[in-house]
């Protein structure tokens, strides 16, 4: 029930503020960013991000409030990674933006280029380094079992671990907003479902690997649509 509403809330936001991020990656090519609009730019990609991860980091702050551990605190150092994951991708966009490869659509410009960063992300979804972020996001008590800390400064710390652990699960799916178009909500809901079922639904293990060949067969049919 708090996932479902903290999910709607998000989605709202990001909806508000997306027509903001068009006008921001509508610009001719090459044109030169100021530093609101990259400001701007970075605040609607954590609005993306927290839409997304938000329900997915609930069950993790829950296992740590039973345990008698600081929350806010866990929750900081999560931010903090996805934070510097936001950034890196506004610095993305922003190149690719200023080099002509996004468009105003907020597409990559090329077909082979978006056919190229699909099959990326589907290949992504069968590495050993995939499954070993998503074992790591499916237990939280076996992490906190092994790796608990104490104190303000350890709750922080854990919550950083947490956050590389689902970065490495999440981020190239997260970076498909480029292809996507950025803000897409259709895109953020499906990737926000995507990821609470590979984390969280044991029958559904196979869907990792069935979306990664789907996205692979994908990104090698889209150049022929043009």
């Amino acid at each position: 029930m708090v996932g479902d509403g903290l999910r709607a809330l998000a989605v709202i936001a990001a909806g508000w503020l997306a027509p903001g991020l068009g006008a921001i990656c509508g610009r001719p090519a090459g044109a030169a960013w100021s530093a609101a609009e990259l400001a701007a730019t970075f605040g609607m990609w954590m609005v993306m991000l927290g839409a997304m991860m938000g329900p997915v980091v609930l069950p993790w702050l829950l296992a740590i409030r039973r345990q008698g551990g600081r929350t806010a605190f866990f929750l900081m150092g999560y931010a903090a990674v996805w934070s510097a994951f936001g950034l890196a991708a506004t610095a993305l966009q922003w190149g690719l933006a200023r080099g002509g490869i996004l468009v105003a659509g907020r597409f990559l410009a090329h077909p082979l280029a978006a056919g190229a960063a699909l099959a990326l992300v589907g290949l992504y979804q069968w590495t050993p380094l995939k499954q070993a972020c998503l074992t790591h996001c499916a237990s939280p008590a076996s992490f906190l079992l092994t790796r608990w800390r104490d104190g303000w400064r350890g709750a922080v710390v854990m919550g950083a671990e947490h956050g590389l652990y689902c970065v490495g699960c999440c981020w190239l799916l997260m970076a498909l907003m480029l292809v996507a178009g950025a803000m897409s909500l259709p895109w953020m809901v499906a990737v926000g479902l995507l990821v609470l079922a590979e984390m969280y639904v044991a029958r559904l293990a196979w869907l990792t690997r069935a979306v990664g060949a789907l996205l692979v067969l994908g990104g090698g049919l889209l150049p022929l649509a043009f």
